[in-house]
């Protein structure tokens, strides 16, 4: 078959174009009225190009799109979208008509990067299918059964909608190569020992759970990535040696197999591996093992002539690092956040100097001076970061959630990183809510007063300077959107994952400046001291943010769910019913979450795992405190709500008071994240 995945849209249109006859034929009334159905169903008038659509009889393989054999006799191929790599697909929108199924004869299915929704209909009487592109189209429903599709080449479906298990891979025996990247796919690991040719498999962000069946019968494979699932128990058994292997972001456990030092590329960062790890071998190209719980000594580097790049930070790992002199080709060594010792190595190459990309600290090494090494790691000296710091990396999702102060309990302050992914070096943005009193607050009067704080953390700081900002004059839960303004700074500083200290200042000097320690109120989840995240820790977890209605903006939540605790703990910021010169007003929420509703715990999570409710949550209001001082804090229920989060972006809240002075207020409302959703897990 021509391979169309390769071509630009319009050199596949002319190459299916060239192979059709000048003389009309007819093609089975039930092909064409597949056809009909397509174009109705998929609102074909709208579509980007129709040319010769819809018209008589015998005119249908000129239709566009549509190629058929030399014949004419039967329709072949539906060209209507190439892989994402080139442009948008033809606009067709709507869902898939059942009578798909009767093109029967269909070697080529091409619908990637068109708006479409709905079920895909069966594709079990299309035997001769040998290339499926249906990526990033929107499909909804059960995964498609391929069972017994033995001419089958080519299936590519990522970043579609599909739920569920995959259906037997059984029978597949000409399948080279398979993409599901991206879906809501929920179900223990499929064996893929029914597709022998099986060269590249990625099921990345997907929900699969449970151990990986051996791969030992997949001998021809070179590319295979199941990374950001919940996949666990021992890395699966491997017959090939030059492919690239992605584990990462899942829950595997036990030691490595010395097979994946053999690889040409291996990433098994962020489970929970342990035992040493293998000495890398001459076939070894680059391994990624940061985020486990790997102990004992570095492996030798003695005959890695191949290999390119290495990552071990954030593990167990004791001794010195070994000689490189039999790694030539090393670009790069990450062995920071350990607890090394001794003197630095001779750098390798110049390969490993030029590249620049080198962590050795923080570890306990000794601090000698290298100029070879501070060029590898871009640190003059390179031992700046040696030994172990004394404050936490701000730059990480996981350092996020409720912090305050134990002498001054009913205050505090709820944190929202928005850390970006896979950018090591990303500055990240920190948005905080302080939520405390006025300074001549009384035990008689209510006296709350909240402020808001943001500002950007260099991943290469570990203080953060931040602006303080305050709103005022708005209205409880509803619009105009309220004026905010600069009214000082704080500073933010992290001793670690649990304790940090607050520094404030007001330009009005409404209060002298001052400081208080910050202890961790929840659970930390995922937060680690270099700002590596762990996306096996804590499904929930990725609720936490901020969260605000835009066409109320000045008011809003922030939820920090602990995953490890099962705890959701929220601060509501608001406002009088009536407005007023200063009416500010504050409420916290907190509740228990199932541990069935939490897909760290739930051996079997629910396909929708990603959308959480919580329902009945108690409403607190708190008085009496004072600003920087410990007083007695009254706090009493004045409500509950319900919550629901919608795939990290939304969260419904549903409110009812019961007490306070908002008793009787009802009503729901549709709040946004604020800042971007993280990428661990949100789709």
């Amino acid at each position: 078959m021509t391979d169309f995945r390769r071509l630009p849209a319009s050199l596949a249109m002319l190459a299916a174009s060239t192979l059709l006859p000048v003389a009309h034929a007819a093609i089975p009334g039930t092909e064409r009225q597949a056809l009909l159905d397509l174009y109705a169903s998929t609102h074909g008038d709208q579509w980007t190009l129709r040319d010769h659509w819809n018209g008589p009889p015998g005119t249908e393989c000129t239709w566009y799109g549509v190629a058929c054999n030399a014949d004419q006799s039967h329709v072949t191929g539906l060209l209507f979208g190439v892989g994402y790599d080139y442009v948008d697909g033809n606009n067709l929108a709507g869902s898939l008509p059942p009578s798909l199924s009767d093109l029967t004869e269909l070697e080529t299915l091409q619908l990637a990067r068109n708006p479409l929704d709905g079920p895909l209909p069966s594709l079990q009487r299309m035997h001769n299918l040998e290339d499926v592109e249906i990526g990033d189209t929107g499909l909804t429903g059960p995964f498609p059964d391929l069972a017994g599709l033995s001419k089958l080449e080519y299936f590519f479906a990522a970043d579609d909608r599909f739920e569920g298990p995959i259906p037997p891979l059984t029978g597949l025996d000409s399948l080279e190569t398979f993409y599901i990247d991206g879906n809501y796919l929920s179900a223990p690991f499929p064996d893929l020992s029914g597709a022998p040719a099986l060269q590249v498999f990625s099921a990345r962000w997907n929900l699969f759970f449970g151990p990986v069946p051996s791969l030992a019968a997949l001998t021809a494979l070179t590319s295979f990535d199941v990374s950001a699932n919940m996949l666990s128990g021992p890395l699966p058994r491997l017959a090939v040696v030059d492919a690239s292997i992605n584990l990462g972001g899942n829950l595997f456990s036990g030691p490595i197999p010395p097979e994946y030092l053999a690889l040409r590329a291996f990433d098994g960062s962020y489970n929970q591996l342990t035992g040493p790890i293998p000495p890398p071998q001459a076939t070894a190209g680059s391994i990624n093992l940061a985020g486990n719980l790997l102990g004992g000594s570095l492996p030798s580097f003695d005959g890695a002539a191949n290999l390119s790049g290495i990552s071990f930070r954030n593990n167990q790992l004791t001794g010195t690092i070994p000689s490189l002199a039999g790694a030539p080709m090393l670009m790069s060594i990450d062995v920071s956040d350990n607890a090394l010792t001794g003197a630095v190595p001779a750098e390798p190459s110049p390969l490993l100097i030029e590249g620049a990309y080198s962590h050795l600290c923080p570890n306990y090494l000794d601090a000698t001076p290298d100029a070879g090494w501070d060029t590898a790691t871009g640190s003059a000296p390179w031992y700046a970061g040696c030994p172990e710091g004394t404050h936490q990396n701000l730059s990480q999702f996981g350092l996020g959630g409720t912090w305050y102060n134990p002498a001054t309990g009913g205050q505090g302050i709820v944190l929202s990183s928005m850390w970006v992914q896979g950018n090591w070096t990303s500055t990240t943005t920190l948005f905080g809510g302080w939520f405390t009193y006025m300074p001549d607050a009384t035990p008689a009067t209510s006296g709350q007063r909240w402020y808001s704080f943001q500002g950007d953390a260099d991943p290469s700081t570990t203080v953060a300077s931040l602006d303080l900002y305050e709103s005022t004059t708005g209205r409880f839960n509803a619009p105009p959107i309220v004026a905010t303004s600069r009214i000082g700074s704080v500073t933010l500083a992290f001793d670690d994952c649990t304790h940090g200290t607050m520094t404030y200042h007001f330009d009005d000097h409404r209060v002298a400046d001052g400081s208080f320690p910050l202890v961790r109120l929840t659970g930390s989840t995922g937060c680690t001291r270099t700002g590596d995240i762990n996306p096996s820790l804590g499904t929930n977890n990725r609720f936490t943010g901020a969260y605000y209605d835009p066409a109320a903006s000045g008011q809003g939540f922030m939820i920090d769910v602990s995953a490890t605790q099962h705890t959701l703990f929220g601060a509501w910021y608001t406002y009088a019913t009536d407005a007023g010169e200063d009416n500010r007003r504050w409420y916290s929420l907190q509740a228990d979450i199932p541990v069935s509703a939490d897909a760290t715990s739930n051996p079997t999570p629910p396909a929708d795992f990603e959308v959480l409710q919580l329902e009945s949550v108690p409403l607190y209001s708190s008085v009496g405190g004072v600003l920087g001082a410990s007083t007695p804090v009254a706090t009493t229920e004045v409500g509950n709500v319900d919550i629901g989060f919608d795939y990290c972006l939304n969260m419904t809240l549903t409110y009812r008071f019961t007490a306070g002075e908002n008793q009787g207020y009802t009503g729901t409302r549709t709040l946004r994240r604020l800042g971007p959703v993280p990428n661990y897990g949100c789709n």
